[in-house]
C-alpha cells in the first residue's frame, strides 16, 4: 500500500465515523436511535428567532413542548353490544359502561369518528332500506352524532363535546350512549351480528 493509498483509507474511516457518531448512517451491530424531538415542526420564523447572538457575549434560547401525538395512551370500548327489541329499537349499554377513558398525562380530544358497516347491513340518518339501522352515539352530556354521518370520517373542530382531560382529572373520561333503529329485518338475528365498526383518532389537547 502506497503512502497516498494509507491517508486515503484513514480519510474515509474518519469521514465514516463522524458519520456513525452523527446518528446519520448505521455503524456495526448498533445505529443511533432516532430522537423524536429533532423533527420537532416550528415555522422558518420561529426558528431563525430561537437563538439571538446578543450582545456583551450573551445569548437566548427558547425550549418548546410538543406532545408526542404517535404515543398517547387512550382506551376506547373493544365492543358495544345493542339490544334489537321486537319493534326493530336498538338499545346500547349504560352510558358509563361505555367510556373512551384518557390515560396520558396531558389531555386530549377526538379528532376524528369513522364508521364502517359490516356484514350487509346498512347504516342511514333515517332507517328506511332492508337491514338497515339509524344509530346515534352521544358523548356525555354533548350532542349525538348519528353514525351515517361518520361514514365517509368527520373531523372533530369545534366544541367541547369530545374532549378529554389529562389522566385521573374530572372529565378524562368521555361516557358514549348509544341507541338506535333497525328496520325492515331479513336477517336471521338469532345469533349475534356485527352491524358497524366505529375508527376513532385522538390528538393531543382540546379541539381547535
Amino acid at each position: 500500500m502506497t503512502i497516498a493509498q494509507s491517508i486515503k483509507q484513514g480519510a474515509a474511516r474518519y469521514a465514516a465515523s463522524a458519520l456513525i457518531a452523527a446518528g446519520l448512517i448505521a455503524g456495526g451491530a448498533a445505529a443511533v436511535a432516532a430522537n423524536p424531538a429533532d423533527a420537532f415542526a416550528l415555522s422558518p420564523s420561529t426558528v431563525a428567532g430561537q437563538m439571538s447572538d446578543g450582545s456583551g457575549n450573551t445569548a437566548s434560547t427558547a425550549v418548546w413542548l410538543q406532545a408526542d401525538t404517535d404515543k398517547l395512551i387512550v382506551a376506547a370500548p373493544t365492543q358495544i353490544n345493542m339490544i334489537v327489541q321486537a319493534d326493530g329499537t336498538m338499545t346500547g349499554p349504560s352510558a358509563a359502561a361505555t367510556q373512551i377513558k384518557n390515560g396520558s398525562a396531558f389531555g386530549i380530544h377526538v379528532s376524528k369518528i369513522q364508521t364502517t358497516a359490516k356484514n350487509s347491513f346498512a347504516l342511514e340518518s333515517t332507517a328506511k332500506a332492508n337491514d338497515s339501522a339509524s344509530v346515534t352515539i352521544t358523548p356525555g352530556a354533548g350532542t349525538a352524532v348519528n353514525l351515517a354521518d361518520t361514514l365517509s370520517g368527520m373531523a372533530i373542530t369545534s366544541g367541547t363535546d369530545w374532549n378529554m382531560a389529562k389522566m385521573g382529572a374530572t372529565g378524562a373520561d368521555i361516557n358514549l350512549a348509544t341507541v338506535g333503529k333497525l328496520s325492515n329485518i331479513t336477517k336471521d338475528l338469532a345469533a349475534n351480528q356485527q352491524f358497524a365498526q366505529i375508527d376513532w383518532t385522538f390528538a393531543a389537547g382540546n379541539t381547535k
